[in-house]
Order: structure tokens, then sequence, then C-alpha cells
């Protein structure tokens, strides 16, 4: 690491044009790969990985959370219980809903604004508020403030301590970008317990709603599927797609499959179509290999819009179960980070999966989904 020092001028640029960049539009998602460190000792320390997509909208009214409405999608491999889980956190200034997915259980707990407690938001720290609060000096004392250049890339380093605290924050902003790249928490070193946060796919969506999976209740009967496991077979579901064709996933039988698994209040799957693009145009005269996009949880005239404003001409295949059982069924077993790579075997069971995108680092994505399609009989 080299460490050059640079004017106060300099400094307050810097942290300006960042703080503009993630507050300049009322609406702004990212991702976050976050790996959490933990144990009681040095022995038995834990190294968790998760990959969160967050959309924060401004709204003035807010009082809770700065200001900020907010989505959070997480998914993690559970150390202890050795199972997949995704969760969704959901808060619209009124009330948060929170639920989870597993294939142990589906559940959900709803909370009224009267009924929360800042505490009850600590699930997103390291997001977007964090950010906030260190690069304008609230609550936080700025201990030190670097130049630095990191395997030939430009990064300015604050160190910041909250007040009266001594939990270590550490942030790395790309100074190209003018974004955060990096952040990391250390509350205790010795146990330990730090959060590396790294930031990517920053947008910014035109707009901010419920995802359609928690617009319906997920208890009862018709809500007792899970999310598809490595190893499950996809239903042979008959759907449409956006251009109003049909499209039977019982048709894919025969070839494998790229399946992706895709939303729209997700930053990461913004930052997508180029890439999806590239997949297509691989793999189009492969007569063995099909590439499929599904959008299980958006409304059609949602999907409409976005794909007009992305200007997407690719096929896309959405929920369109007229049945609300058998619509809410198919959004049950889609839960899974966003978005994700499926594939399918010949029989359309789900042989492996690549989770997340990240731009900057398409080619490794594009390796790892050719490698996992290979490995396929």
């Amino acid at each position: 690491m080299v460490v050059v020092a640079i004017t106060a001028c300099a400094q307050n640029n810097i942290k300006e044009a960042t703080l503009e960049n993630l507050i300049k539009n009322p609406i702004l998602a990212f991702h976050i790969d976050l790996l959490t460190i933990q144990g009681v000792t040095e022995k038995d320390t834990l190294f968790i990985p998760s990959s969160d997509n967050y959309v924060f909208k401004k709204d003035e009214k807010e009082v809770l959370l700065d200001g900020y409405q907010m989505y959070k999608e997480s998914s993690y491999h559970h150390p202890y219980f050795n199972v997949d889980v995704v969760t969704h956190n959901y808060y619209d200034g009124d009330s948060m809903i929170f639920d989870v997915y597993t294939p142990m259980e589906v559940s959900r707990q709803i909370k009224k604004s009267s009924d929360l407690k800042r505490r009850d938001f600590e699930f997103a720290q390291g997001s977007l508020i964090t950010l906030l609060q260190i690069l304008e000096s609230n609550g936080y004392n700025i201990v030190s403030e670097k130049d630095t250049i990191i395997n030939n890339a430009h990064y300015y380093y604050i160190a910041a301590l909250p007040v009266n605290d001594t939990i270590h924050h550490e942030l790395l902003i790309n100074k190209q970008q003018n974004l955060p790249y990096f952040l990391r928490i250390t509350t205790n070193t010795f146990q330990p317990f730090i959060e590396e946060y790294t930031f990517s796919s920053f947008a910014y969506p035109e707009s901010f709603d419920k995802p359609q999976s928690m617009l319906q209740p997920i208890k009862g009967e018709a809500n007792t599927s899970k999310p598809l496991s490595d190893g499950e077979v996809v239903p042979d579901w008959n759907l449409n797609t956006l251009s109003g064709e049909s499209f039977l996933f019982e048709n894919l039988k025969g070839k494998k499959t790229i399946l992706l698994v895709s939303m729209i209040n997700c930053g990461p799957c913004q930052t997508a179509p180029p890439f999806i693009y590239e997949l297509i145009e691989k793999y189009k005269t492969n007569p063995n290999v099909d590439v499929v996009v599904f959008y299980p949880f958006d409304p059609k005239n949602n999907l409409d819009k976005y794909v007009k404003t992305k200007e997407i001409t690719y096929p896309v295949v959405y929920n369109s179960m007229s049945n609300e059982t058998e619509r809410i069924d198919i959004m049950n077993k889609m839960q899974m980070g966003m978005p994700t790579f499926l594939i399918l075997d010949r029989e359309n069971k789900i042989a492996s999966r690549v989770v997340g995108f990240d731009i900057n680092n398409k080619d490794k994505i594009a390796a790892s989904i050719e490698e996992k399609l290979n490995a396929v009989n």
C-alpha cells in the first residue's frame, strides 16, 4: 500500500463528490458482498459471506432511518444449521416487513413504525446510512484521511470512530468513480468480530415498489413450497414472455439451460443486461444450450416499463400465472440471491448455480458459468 498526503481542499472535494453521488437521486440501489468474521477465540473463528442487495428511497417524513425508506435482500449459508437462507427486509415508513426463506422455514414478521426502535435497523449497518454519517462527520470523529494506492488503483482512505465509542471504521472511496468501494467495521479483534463490506453495482432506479412476494400472504397451505435447491427439478410451468408468446419450461428439456433469475429492485440486476446480451451471443450457435431470463416477482406492467427504459430486446419470461396460489408458489420456489444463474441439466434439474453479479468481474462470472455448464452431461 502506498500512502500520499493530500491537501484539505482535495480531501473535501473527494468526500463532497462521493456524497453527491450517493444522494443526488431520490432512489439509490447497490450491492454489498459482506464477510463477517466472528468467533469466541482465534481458534474457532467463522468466516461468513453474504450477498446483499439494497434499495434506498428518500422520504422527508421518515424519522427512524434518517429520512429513508429501504429494501434489503440478503442471501447466505447459515454456519450452524447448514442451510441456505434468503431474507427480505422492506420498510416504507409505515411498517417493517421481514421475510425468511429456508428449506426449514418460511415466515414473515410485520412491525408498525410506532413499534419500531432504532435498533430494529441494525441489519442495515454498513450500508447507506453509515456511509452518509461518515462522509458528513455526523456522529463520527474522523481519525485520519489519506490518499492510497492498492493494486495500482487509487483510493481515498478514511478512518473514523463513532462519537463515544471505540468501534473502528475504515472506508475506502474509489477516486475514479467517487463512490464507496470498501468498509471495514472492527468491533473486536480478539474474539474476533469484524465486518468487511465490498460495494458494487450502484444504480439509480426510477421506482421503489414493494416486491410482489411481499404483497402476498406467505402462511397457510398455499405457501408451503420452499425455495428450489440444487438437485431439484424446475417445475413444468406454463408462462408467457413480455411480448405475449407462450413459454413452457418443459420445452427446455433435452438441452442444458442457463436460467437467469432476476428482479427489478436489485442494483446488480440492473447492471447485468449488457452481460446477458454477451451470454446470448456466446451460446446462440450452440444447439445444446439455451439462455433464459426469468423475472418471477415483478408484474408485467412494471417489467414493460423497465425493459423500455433499459432498452432490453432479448426475451423476458415473467410470472404470468393468473391463479394466485400458483403465482405465489412460483415466487416462493424462486426465492434466492438476486441475480442467480441456475445451471439446468437436460431434465431441468438444477445442477449448480452462480449467485450475484458485478460488472467488474463479468469475465470471472462468465468463466464460472461455462465451467459449471461443461460439468453437466
